[in-house]
């Protein structure tokens, strides 16, 4: 005598369930990476906005006067300190769009990682943006900042020593979220 499996009404609603999920955490990946990857496409549009939060933060803060330049091609920030003019290239390694994008991109992998809640990758998602955009606009404040009271030569020294910190906070957050999103035991296998 044969008898037909059992089906339990658990292992159906888990089906049910399955699928739903998998296709939203799929289609939100998708959006994820095409959002990261368009910010790296449109890099001088990006930068471009950069330099104009750039110039109404340098003079609202320690500039006399500042503006939205072009400097070679690019987009910049000009502004007055100690009557004296600069031009501060917000150029692809002072832009945060790469890193943004990049930031995005690996938020859209981590949503395919089982186990790991949606609510919390888009939390993650949307403070690293954020983050990001901050530690980019302090860093072009330091620069500008430091350019303008030091001079050409403390110009490249903040340029390199702002980009260290702010690869090395970066890493730092992500190790930080990494060891917070991503659980350490699996409960349901």
């Amino acid at each position: 005598m044969t008898t037909a499996p059992v089906v339990t009404a658990h292992r159906l609603a888990r089906r049910d369930v399955f699928l739903p999920s998998a296709v939203i955490r799929i289609a939100a990946s998708l959006g994820l990476v095409n959002a990261g990857i368009a910010l790296m496409v449109v890099s001088e549009s990006v930068r471009t906005v950069e330099a104009r939060v750039s110039t109404w933060v340098l003079g609202a803060t320690f500039a006399d006067d500042s503006m939205l330049t072009n400097v070679a091609g690019e987009p910049g920030v000009g502004f007055g300190m100690g009557g004296e003019w600069f031009s501060l290239p917000v150029s692809a390694g002072l832009s945060g769009s790469y890193l943004t994008g990049a930031v995005l991109v690996l938020t859209g992998a981590a949503v395919l990682v089982p186990g790991i809640r949606l609510r919390s990758v888009a939390i993650l998602a949307g403070i690293g943006v954020s983050l990001t955009f901050l530690l980019v606009q302090a860093r072009l404040l330091i620069i500008a900042t430091t350019w303008g009271i030091h001079g050409t030569q403390a110009y490249q020294d903040a340029v390199h020593w702002t980009g260290v910190a702010l690869f090395v906070i970066v890493a730092l957050v992500s190790l930080a979220c990494y060891l917070i999103v991503f659980p350490s035991k699996r409960t349901n296998p």
